[in-house]
């Protein structure tokens, strides 16, 4: 889902609770708190909803030359220890 997609429909889905608050009788207090409520959760959903996407995508043919070159590279290269002191 693009951005202005996003937008559009978190706005629309505000207006809608904003709606239902004020026809509920609610404070302006109550109305501000349930759209920031409302706009929270949606933006946290979606992020999830994008960070599983992300994780799921797989790996590119690049991504997997690049990390078995990492991998051979790290193999040949000697590991080095810390400089102990004679005391």
């Amino acid at each position: 889902m693009s951005l202005p997609k996003f937008l559009i429909g978190m706005a629309a889905v505000c207006g809608v609770v904003a709606l239902w608050s004020v026809l509920d009788d609610a404070s302006l207090g109550t109305v501000v708190l349930r759209v920031i409520i409302c706009a929270a959760l949606i933006q946290l959903g979606y992020f999830l909803c994008i960070l599983v996407l992300v994780g799921r995508e797989p790996e590119t043919e690049t991504e997997k030359n690049s990390a078995a070159r990492g991998e051979n590279e790290a193999a040949k290269t000697p590991s080095i220890e810390p400089n102990r002191s004679i005391r």
